[in-house]
């Protein structure tokens, strides 16, 4: 499949899956309370640590590996020890989570929830993590429209079912259904996973493909690795935690402009979901003539177009925040542009990391991420007491900045081995920057504010698209979304 009918087929599953929650969250914020509005974020930010080891580091590992070698018995060993050793690495780690969670009230205090309440989230986790690796092995084999389906089946049923519910039980019961609703869609979806591994021909589970030596370098490998990431998963949560501790009258603002902000986050990852496995099987070739031109364009396209909505969002987002959301809410509208902005950046990030697949070095990923989240923390602690969940927000994009300036140092001065060129999407950032730190709307036609907005987008579109345009990627991107399979 091309990547362009990759990337319609992905986006088109992930936007529906977010379009749904954005459309009904002006009813969850209205039918819950702050406290329980904010519950499974929480809850979600302590797991996001944990589940970087899950899989005992297979996930981590398994590009590098897929990365060596393009012969196909190979890589069905690849699979069916990482998937093995990932299952059995996951239930362990699923266990203690939720024995540790269970056992000491530490975890409840944090998110604010009763028993029960921990206790039907952990219900609902405990399928996720199976169905998740089922999308993972789903993802890497190409097989794209069983994930499309999976991704709606886990992002939408529960929803769909939980917010008409919430109407029929009173107010300290709706977060013990909305949980509810959430664990079923989720065993729901891993049970139709199972179905979709073996419709596709993508079994991971071949005892026979098993290989021991190998699962011990996939977990040396994997393991080294599981630190940077987990070090990065605190990196995306830093902000909740210390506004949380710093200014805690304004987590559920950043809750919300979190889920607005994440909505590049979310764009990120669905370029994420296609780039990844192409760029691994595009390095797996070796030859740096057919895979450093398709990064060059790739970090010119999908950063300028998430530059362009970051952009956007500082045009717009106190129009939609006042509109949708009550008045408690709208302070978030300050703080969704420059999320916006540290996603875009995150972007680049895509490409940039290639240097570690291509060296075949994990050792980098750690030192590069806790600084990242030094940054994060630094800028934190400094700006929140000062500006509130704004400040975190800041540190966030900070840490970002850092983390994709960090990885083109290693590829273009210390390993020299990725001859990408930075300026266009350097000066991509600074036009945005502009726009997020000093446009207001109302400051040019006070009398005419929605007029102004207009204008305002179209003259951002217009500088962005001529500085693609200037950049010339467009021949090059026609030839990699031209490209079929295994991008081969």
């Amino acid at each position: 499949m091309t990547l362009s009918r990759s990337f319609l087929i992905f986006g088109l599953s992930l936007f529906l899956g977010r379009g749904i929650a954005l459309l009904v969250s002006p009813l969850t914020t209205r039918l819950l309370t702050p406290e329980q509005f904010q519950a499974i974020p929480l809850l979600a930010a302590v797991w996001a640590v944990i589940a970087l080891v899950r899989h005992g580091g297979m996930d981590w590992a398994f590009p590098f590996f897929r990365a060596g070698t393009r012969h196909e018995d190979e890589r069905r060993r690849i699979l069916a020890t990482a998937s093995l050793v990932g299952v059995v690495s996951a239930a362990g780690v699923w266990a203690a989570f939720a024995a540790a969670g269970l056992a000491h009230p530490w975890l409840r205090r944090y998110a604010g929830v009763s028993t029960t309440e921990l206790a039907l989230y952990l219900a609902g986790l405990a399928p996720m993590i199976l169905k998740d690796w089922h999308m993972y092995v789903l993802r890497f084999e190409h097989a794209i429209w069983p994930f499309a389906r999976l991704n709606l089946m886990g992002t939408v049923a529960g929803t769909v079912v939980a917010v008409p519910l919430l109407f029929l039980f009173p107010q300290e019961q709706r977060l013990v259904v909305l949980l509810a609703a959430l664990a079923g869609a989720e065993a729901l979806a891993t049970g139709w996973s199972l179905l979709e591994l073996k419709w596709a021909g993508k079994w991971p589970y071949r005892l026979d493909d098993f290989c021991a030596s190998l699962s011990k370098r996939m977990l040396r490998h994997g393991l080294v690795l599981v630190p940077g990431g987990m070090v990065y998963a605190l990196l995306s949560i830093a902000d909740r935690h210390l506004v949380r501790w710093l200014a805690p009258n304004e987590v559920h603002t950043l809750v919300l402009a979190v889920s607005f902000g994440s909505a590049v986050f979310m764009l990120k990852g669905l370029i994420g979901l296609v780039w990844d496995p192409r760029m691994v099987d595009w390095i797996a070739t070796r030859d740096p003539a057919r895979y450093e031109p398709k990064l060059q364009h790739g970090a010119a396209l999908f950063g300028g177009t998430l530059l362009s909505l970051a952009g956007l969002a500082a045009v717009w987002s106190d129009w939609v925040v006042d509109l949708l959301y009550p008045g408690t809410y709208g302070s978030a509208a300050a703080l969704i542009p420059v999320l916006a902005m540290a996603g875009a950046l995150s972007a680049f990030s895509l490409v940039g990391v290639a240097t570690a697949l291509v060296a075949n070095l994990p050792r980098f990923h750690l030192p590069v991420y806790a600084l990242g989240l030094l940054v994060n923390v630094v800028i934190g602690v400094v700006a929140i007491p000062r500006l509130g969940a704004l400040g975190a927000a800041l540190g966030t994009l900070g840490a970002e900045a850092f983390i994709i300036c960090a990885w083109v140092f290693i590829g273009r001065i210390l390993l020299r081995n990725l001859k990408i060129r930075w300026r266009l999407p350097l000066l991509m950032t600074a036009v945005v920057a502009l726009a997020v730190a000093f446009y207001r709307p109302g400051m040019v036609l006070p009398g005419l504010v929605l007029l102004e907005r207009l204008l305002a987008s179209a003259a951002l579109l217009a500088v962005m698209g001529a500085l693609l345009w200037w950049g010339g990627p467009a021949e090059g991107w026609r030839a990699a979304f031209a490209e079929n399979g295994e991008g081969s």
